[in-house]
């Protein structure tokens, strides 16, 4: 009995002992497990911040982008709303006064008057046009800078005469212009682009000519020496001063932006669509110069840019023929024994020429595509002269003027178009024309280009 006992005990001690074992091994399980819980709980801890910061981040990103789109429409909102006061400005007054023109018994004086009230009008929205074409260019990357060497005294006296005269028609203004440069100064020649030169000169001079009552604008330009041993300047330095309204501290930052405009008060409206300053300075950039102001608010504006000068001992300037006024009065000339093709698909414009060339007693023949025009030319031997558009159906006018100057190689061609990119004019001359007129242009500097050839 005693040893079945003993044996009882032993076996239940050895269940106990193997109890223990397998607690033991359960405590020591718990343990591990309770450690990869607390490593996985980390883990997932750091995974949940990884995630709260790229969650935080993209919704930076979402709102900036947001933003950025809100601002972009605004900016369309503002541009379309823009366009459409600086379009429908100037067309008013077309319509206006050429509805006035179709009125009984009206007196010359004030026929010239509407006249020259429509012309103005016109030119304000070819501007504007040019403006609107110049930064999608600048925008697409695709603006061509094309360089020669020119006189910065001669550009600067063309635009102090040009300026002068036009100040002398705003009565409304007492305004003097000023040149820094006199005729005994130093001449210098630089190597950029002189039409680009001159259309930032007259962004800047006529912006400040649209902010200024009174007072004055100066313009000029200071040579800038790297060192006092230096002959020769490094850069030319530009400025275009005046005593307008100015520029609020606040503002200045953003003036070269697009679309952007100064405001002086509800006093009075600037027209203008803000793409001048944003030109310039893009263009000045390109140009390899910098563009800056300084301004007091009430006191005036300086605006100055730089362009890089080079040594041009060795380089030959470039005859600059001094501009002539634009002639507003028909030249007479006398063509009676000349024939004119012109070449023109649109109607309009086939009506317009038609009446500049009429008054001269010239023969003209009509051709509303390339290929009409070269069967015109094998027809009529007697043409003396073709004004050739560019873009027409069937056959364009490069196509059409490669085929007449073989047939024809002395019989001058005169294209004319409503594309005014430089490449279009180079292309034209390549391809054979003898003179380029871009629409629109004045009908005497038509007529005095024509009787060039004739």
């Amino acid at each position: 009995m005693l040893e079945e006992k003993n044996k009882k005990i032993d076996e239940q001690e050895k269940e106990i002992q193997l109890h223990k074992e397998k607690l033991s091994k359960q405590v020591d399980l718990s343990h591990e497990q309770n450690k990869l819980i607390q490593k996985q709980t980390i883990e997932l801890e750091k995974h949940r911040h990884h995630l709260e910061k790229i969650v935080a981040l993209r919704t930076n990103d979402l709102k900036f982008a947001k933003e950025k789109a809100e601002e972009s429409d605004q900016l369309k909102t503002s541009f379309l709303e823009n366009m459409s006061h600086e379009i429908r400005t100037p067309m008013n007054a077309i319509m206006g006064f050429a509805a006035l023109l179709n009125e009984n018994k009206i007196p010359e004086s004030d026929k010239r008057k509407y006249t020259s009230r429509i012309y103005k009008n016109c030119q304000a929205l070819l501007y504007l046009i040019d403006n609107i074409l110049d930064m999608s260019k600048i925008h697409a990357g695709q603006m061509e800078i094309m360089k020669t060497n020119f006189s910065v005294n001669i550009a600067l006296r063309e635009l102090y005469e040009h300026y002068t005269r036009e100040i002398e028609e705003l009565k409304s203004k007492n305004i003097r212009i000023i040149l820094s440069i006199k005729p005994e100064d130093k001449e210098y020649i630089i190597y950029s682009d002189p039409f680009r030169f001159s259309q930032i000169m007259h962004s800047l001079i006529g912006n400040a000519l649209k902010y200024t009552e009174k007072g004055s604008i100066k313009f000029g330009f200071i040579p800038h020496y790297n060192t006092e041993y230096d002959k020769e300047p490094d850069m030319l330095q530009f400025f275009i001063e005046d005593t307008g309204i100015g520029i609020p501290s606040d503002k200045s930052e953003f003036i070269f932006d697009r679309f952007s405009k100064i405001e002086d008060d509800n006093s009075k409206l600037y027209r203008g669509a803000g793409l001048g300053l944003y030109i310039a300075k893009q263009l000045v950039t390109l140009m390899g110069g910098k563009i800056w102001v300084h301004s007091q608010l009430s006191k005036g504006s300086t605006f100055n840019f730089t362009l890089p000068y080079f040594d041009t001992e060795d380089i030959k300037p470039v005859k600059q023929k001094k501009p002539k006024p634009k002639r507003r009065i028909f030249p007479s000339y006398d063509w009676r024994n000349k024939t004119i093709l012109i070449v023109e698909d649109e109607q309009n414009n086939f009506i317009f020429l038609s009446e500049i060339i009429k008054r001269t007693g010239a023969k003209i023949l009509e051709a509303s595509n390339g290929k009409q025009a070269y069967e015109c030319i094998q027809k009529h031997s007697e043409i003396n002269l073709v004004l050739m558009d560019l873009m027409m159906p069937e056959m364009d006018g490069y196509e059409a003027t490669r085929k007449i100057k073989l047939l024809r190689p002395a019989l001058p061609v005169i294209a004319q178009t409503a594309y005014t990119m430089a490449k279009e004019k180079k292309k034209s001359l390549e391809t054979g024309c003898d003179g380029y007129i871009s629409k629109p242009y004045d009908p005497p500097v038509l007529l005095d280009l024509i009787n060039n050839f004739l």
